[in-house]
């Protein structure tokens, strides 16, 4: 056998500064990366808060309708940044109360009184908007006509 057969083995593997440069640069994408991922999270937040809101509105219209009961309401407060949906038949002043998520934000309705009122047959007394913002300042609309109650959501 020779002498480069025996002592000389091809080697495998990473050196150590193949490696550190190959995290710092893993690293480096993943900074550049984190701000769109926040700003898509934002998004998202918003999008379904607008979401369950309308789906809110169509339940209280659909219970209305249903009981014949024209005391359901959901009363919005800008300054909590939640809502309060009152759909309890027998004690119509308990409530429950929805949170918005800490990115988005309750702007304002322009109902009266911030109150969604629902008549015995399912539609709403006054139509409206509800606008919602999220941090990065994107608003999404939540619009409810007044003779058909249609519930729209609209990012315009």
């Amino acid at each position: 056998m020779t002498f480069k057969v025996l002592f000389i083995q091809e080697e495998k593997g990473f050196t150590l500064l193949e490696l550190a440069i190959s995290i710092v640069f893993m690293v480096f994408l993943i900074s550049c990366l984190v701000p769109f991922s926040l700003k898509a999270v934002s998004k998202n937040e918003l999008k379904n808060a607008a979401h369950t809101i309308a789906t809110d509105i169509r339940n209280g219209q659909q219970m209305a309708l249903a009981q014949e009961y024209a005391f359901f309401k959901i009363k919005f407060m800008p300054h909590s940044n939640s809502y309060r949906i009152y759909f309890n038949r027998e004690d119509p002043m308990k409530y429950e109360i929805k949170k918005l998520p800490k990115r988005v934000i309750l702007v304002g309705t322009n109902f009266d009184n911030h109150t969604v009122h629902f008549n015995a047959r399912g539609t709403v007394i006054k139509g409206g908007t509800i606008t919602l913002e999220d941090i990065y300042k994107k608003r999404m609309y939540v619009k409810v006509q007044p003779v058909t109650g249609r519930v729209k959501v609209d990012a315009n």
